[in-house]
């Protein structure tokens, strides 16, 4: 019986452990994906992400293409008392986002510089 009970929490413990390796999403994952793309022409990056949210001429000549996604949370308004007074923190909107920017060079359009900017550039 004894015999029993080990092996059901060990199957138990196998079964969970499998659910648990996960890794979190960061920034230097997002640059890793980011750096593959470096000498892909800029037809193929569309073909992937979809259509880039604007474009603009760099100081150097060359065209930059930027997606960008931002999402925003609305804090909670928490009020509490403080020394017989009460003060009232949060009640803001936090927006969150990521702008990503290709540089593309040549007849051919490829990338050849990568940048991005936000707290939501992170990949797995």
């Amino acid at each position: 019986m004894k015999a029993t009970r080990i092996a059901k929490g060990v199957t138990v413990m196998v079964g969970l452990a499998g659910c648990v390796i996960r890794t979190a999403p960061t920034e230097a994952k997002y640059a890793a994906k980011l750096n593959n793309l470096l000498g892909s022409p800029i037809e193929e990056i569309v073909e992937k992400w979809g259509y880039p949210v604007r474009t603009f001429e760099a100081p150097s000549g060359r065209t930059v293409y930027v997606w960008a996604h931002a999402t925003s949370e609305n804090k909670p308004t928490v009020t509490k008392l403080v020394f017989g007074s009460y003060v009232s923190t949060g009640g803001e909107t936090v927006l969150h986002g990521c702008s990503t920017f290709f540089e593309v060079a040549g007849a051919k359009k490829n990338v050849v510089k990568i940048t991005f900017d936000g707290d939501q550039c992170t990949a797995n």
